[in-house]
């Protein structure tokens, strides 16, 4: 949130003002898809965590869960592609939005995927861990943004890639310390 706060000033720079309220809606569209692909797994992984580590099978219920949100990832970003492209040539006004979505769905996936592996770091009280990775995160996401929009100029498909680029490395990151 604090990275998407301070990128205002640049996407309103970089961006034309069709290009800003098509990143506007990306990112409603993003967050909607969040709700669809994790099917309240981080809910469940935390009311679960206890018993599955008493049983020392605590990686096991992370990884079934990380599982889940992948196919649902997965088949819901199938039913958007395979149905709902002509709701978002209407909604993006765009004449081919399969790039976009196909670019959104990545983006909501691995944002997906990050958090909830992050969420382990809320159950085992690691607040600093916590904290350092949605700071670093954050600052790989500005960075990466500022990247495309100024060195790149690669507009809102630039801004996409910065997104999912800073949480799919993010992902790797904690995913590597948790597992």
């Amino acid at each position: 949130r604090m990275a998407a706060l301070l990128l205002t000033p640049f996407y309103t720079y970089f961006l034309s003002l069709s290009d800003f309220g098509l990143w506007a809606t990306l990112q409603v569209t993003i967050q909607t898809l969040l709700i669809l692909f994790t099917l309240g797994m981080r809910e469940t992984f935390l009311r679960f965590t206890k018993e599955y580590e008493d049983h020392q099978r605590l990686r096991f219920l992370l990884g079934a869960t990380v599982l889940i949100i992948v196919l649902n990832g997965l088949l819901v970003s199938a039913f958007c592609i395979l149905f709902l492209l002509p709701v978002f040539r209407t909604l993006l006004h765009v004449a081919n939005p399969l790039p976009l979505l196909l670019l959104t769905c990545a983006a909501a996936l691995v944002q997906a995927l990050t958090m909830h592996t992050m969420s382990f770091y809320r159950y085992a009280n690691q607040a600093a861990r916590f904290m350092s990775a949605g700071l670093g995160g954050a600052v790989l996401l500005f960075g990466l943004t500022v990247l495309t929009l100024y060195g790149l100029d690669l507009g809102v498909k630039g801004v996409l890639y910065a997104y999912i680029a800073a949480y799919a490395l993010l992902f790797v990151f904690v995913a590597f310390d948790v597992f």
